[in-house]
């Protein structure tokens, strides 16, 4: 078991709040990755399939971001 002399405790937490990144990095970081995973299952779920070239500049124009 720790001891902590008076107040030693409370900079030690103090220090780690401050270390710690903030609520709203966290929070983005939890959206992009829900993001991330959702797209990964509709790339899992959508046929990819190149048997032409044809085919292929369609599928890179749907795909394709911006």
């Amino acid at each position: 078991m720790f001891y902590f002399r008076p107040g030693e405790r409370q900079q030690i937490l103090s220090k780690a709040l401050e270390k710690a990144p903030p609520k709203s990095y966290l929070d983005a970081m939890v959206a992009l990755l829900k993001w991330i995973e959702g797209v990964e299952i509709l790339l899992q779920l959508e046929p990819f399939l190149v048997n032409e070239s044809s085919v292929m500049e369609e599928q890179l124009t749907q795909y394709r971001v911006g």
